[in-house]
C-alpha cells in the first residue's frame, strides 16, 4: 500500500519543480538572467522515503521594471514563467510579487496519447539585507494527468495542493547569485475523471513532495538600493539686504574689501644724447 501510494504520487505529480529558485524582486527592465539549479527531489508516503537528482534550467527577462517572463526546461519539462512585482521596484527592504507558472509534457503513442501539466501560484516575500534577499513562498502546486486512446476512452486526474519554499539569494557581485532553497508540496486529489465517466472528488494521497536545490545564475540584477541621481551642489545663497540703523552708524557687517592699490606707470625712457 505505501509503495503503490509512493508509485501514485510520483506518477501523479511527475517531476515538476515545488521550488521557485528566484527572488521576489524583478530583475529591472532589459536585464536578462540565465540560471543552473542542481538539486535533489524526493517523494515520501506512508514512512516511505524516495529521492531522486533534479535538474532544471532557466532563461528569464525584465520585460518592464515591475514585469518578469522566463521560461524553464529540464527535469520540470517545458515551463513558463512570469512574475509580477507588488512593490515599489528598487525598495530597499522589502519586495513581494506573485510568480504564476505553467508547463508540462505530451506524447503520443500510435492512437493513444498521455500527458502530465502542472501549475503553481506562489507569493514570494523578499526580506532583503544589503545585496542579499530573504524569500519566503508560501504557494498552491497544482498537477494534472491525463491519458486517452482515439477520443473514445481516457481520463485524468486533478491534484491540487499547498506548498512552501525558502530560500536565501546571496549576491556575488553584480552579475552573479548563489540562492539555495528548501520547499515542500502536500498533494491532494481534487478529482478524477474520464471521457463518458462520472467525475468523482477526492481525498489526500498521504504523502508529500520534497525538494532542495542549489540555483546559480547569472545576469544583471537591479540592486536592493535602487539607483538614485548624484546630489546637486549646494546653490550659493543670494546677500539679503540690511539697511543702515536709523542713527547713520554703520550695520554691524564685515568691512567692503579695500580698492586694489592704484596702477604706477613707469617714466618715460629719453633718448640718449
Amino acid at each position: 500500500m505505501r509503495a503503490g501510494a509512493v508509485v501514485l504520487l510520483s506518477l501523479v505529480s511527475g517531476c515538476a519543480s515545488v521550488g521557485n529558485v528566484q527572488r521576489a524582486d524583478t530583475l529591472g527592465k532589459g536585464n536578462v538572467q540565465a540560471s543552473i539549479e542542481p538539486g535533489v527531489q524526493a517523494v515520501g508516503a506512508g514512512g516511505t522515503f524516495v529521492p531522486y537528482p533534479h535538474l532544471d534550467g532557466s532563461v528569464r527577462y525584465g520585460v518592464t521594471e515591475s514585469i518578469d517572463l522566463g521560461l524553464r526546461a529540464g527535469w520540470s519539462f517545458l515551463e513558463a514563467q512570469a512574475k509580477f512585482l507588488l512593490t515599489k521596484p528598487g525598495d530597499p527592504k522589502l519586495a513581494v510579487s506573485i510568480a504564476p507558472t505553467f508547463g508540462g509534457i505530451a506524447l503520443g503513442l500510435g492512437s493513444a496519447s498521455i500527458g502530465s501539466l502542472h501549475f503553481a501560484a506562489p507569493v514570494l516575500i523578499g526580506i532583503k539585507f544589503g545585496a542579499n534577499e530573504l524569500v519566503l513562498g508560501p504557494r498552491l502546486q497544482g498537477y494534472y494527468v491525463f491519458a486517452g486512446s482515439s477520443g473514445t476512452s481516457g481520463g485524468g486526474v486533478l491534484v491540487l495542493g499547498p506548498g512552501a519554499t525558502v530560500g536565501v539569494a546571496l549576491g556575488l557581485g553584480d552579475r552573479v547569485t548563489l540562492m539555495p532553497e528548501i520547499g515542500f508540496a502536500v498533494p491532494l486529489i481534487g478529482s478524477v475523471s474520464s471521457i463518458g465517466g462520472s467525475t468523482t472528488a477526492g481525498a489526500g494521497l498521504g504523502g508529500f513532495l520534497g525538494q532542495f536545490k542549489l540555483g546559480i545564475m547569472f545576469g544583471k540584477q537591479r540592486g536592493s538600493i535602487e539607483e538614485q541621481p548624484a546630489d546637486e551642489p549646494p546653490q550659493e545663497q543670494p546677500r539679503r539686504y540690511v539697511p543702515p540703523p536709523p542713527d547713520g552708524s554703520q550695520p554691524n557687517t564685515p568691512p567692503p574689501p579695500p580698492p586694489p592699490p592704484p596702477a604706477v606707470m613707469p617714466p618715460p625712457a629719453f633718448p640718449g644724447q
